[in-house]
C-alpha cells in the first residue's frame, strides 16, 4: 500500500514541486498518473520510493508510507 498524508515538496533552486497531496493506493490496485511536463509526476515517484528526502534535500513536508513504513525513517 502507498499512502501520502499532506505530502509537499519544493526543490531548493526554483521552489517548484508538489502538494499538498493525499493519496492512498491499495495493494493490487492499478493507478495511472498523468499530467503535463513539470506537473510533479517524477517528484511524486521520488517521494514514494524514498529518494526524496534522502537524496534530494529540498523542502519536504507530510508523510509517505510504503507498506506501512514511513519513508523518512527507511534507510
Amino acid at each position: 500500500m502507498i499512502l501520502t498524508e499532506n505530502l509537499t515538496y519544493a526543490y531548493p533552486r526554483n521552489g517548484s514541486g508538489i502538494g499538498p497531496l493525499n493519496l492512498a493506493i491499495e495493494c493490487g490496485e492499478i493507478v495511472h498518473i498523468h499530467n503535463s511536463s513539470g506537473a510533479g509526476k517524477s517528484t511524486l515517484a521520488r517521494c514514494i520510493t524514498g529518494i526524496i528526502p534522502h537524496l534530494y534535500h529540498g523542502n519536504f513536508g507530510g508523510n509517505v508510507f510504503l507498506d506501512g513504513m514511513n519513508t523518512r525513517e527507511a534507510p
